[in-house]
């Protein structure tokens, strides 16, 4: 049976109260709340696994939510949301969220994904076992310490954002399409998640690796197709 924590952030006390006894019917605990404070001193005081957002929460701006998360946990983030809403999921995974789920979600769905999400995290800090370094240039995708660095500096990752980058480093110079990185990066296929999640992840990467994200050196989109990293200058 799964073990662990999961903070359910929901403001619809129905909809939560259903995926509370979910996931605890799955073996999680959970820890349900619709508040802003209450969400930020749950997640510094139980350290949890995985964190679920509904994004129609009224009472709490879950961009902010989420940028405040990140700021102090690199917990994976689960947002839930729907099509109609797009700039708003757009902005909750551009500031942080790893995956975005369109509603209405099976909770059997969600707990796949809650399951998917902690076997990644387990096998990230697993990775020792992987002694090589990649080299892009200028890159260095360090595969044992899941640390990237760029003239000798580290630069600071999420673990969602290192698997990406190892994902396009191992295969540098092949186009990847969206579907592919879904499957590579978040072990998720196309229809089951928010179709701009890849695209949004690719500009957090660019932000933090290029001199210029408008005008991308390490990693190229090839239009209609997908992306790839530049192996050569």
């Amino acid at each position: 049976m799964p073990n662990g924590n999961v903070l359910v952030v929901c403001a619809d006390y129905a909809a939560g109260q259903s995926i509370d006894q979910a996931l605890t019917r799955r073996g999680y605990k959970s820890y349900l709340t619709g508040h802003r404070q209450e969400t930020i001193s749950l997640a510094r005081a139980i350290q949890p696994n995985v964190i679920i957002i509904d994004t129609d929460s009224s009472r709490i701006q879950a961009a902010a939510l989420c940028s405040e998360l990140r700021s102090f946990t690199m917990s994976p983030i689960i947002v839930l949301g729907s099509d109609k809403d797009e700039s708003d999921i757009v902005v909750v995974l551009a500031v942080g969220a790893d995956i975005a789920l369109s509603k209405p979600v099976p909770n059997t769905i969600l707990l796949a994904h809650v399951d998917a999400a902690i076997r990644r995290e387990t096998t990230y800090r697993r990775h020792q076992s992987e002694s090589e370094c990649l080299y892009i240039r200028d890159l260095t995708v360090d595969l044992a310490g899941c640390e990237l660095r760029r003239d000798g500096e580290a630069v600071s990752l999420s673990p969602m954002e290192f698997r990406l980058m190892r994902v396009l480093a191992l295969n540098a110079g092949r186009v990847l399409t969206r579907d592919q990185l879904l499957n590579s990066v978040w072990d998720v296929r196309g229809d089951q998640v928010y179709s701009r999640t890849v695209d949004v992840h690719i500009g957090r990467l660019r932000r933090k690796i290029e001199d210029d994200p408008c005008r991308p050196r390490y990693i190229a989109t090839v239009p209609g197709v997908g992306y790839k990293m530049i192996g050569e200058s």
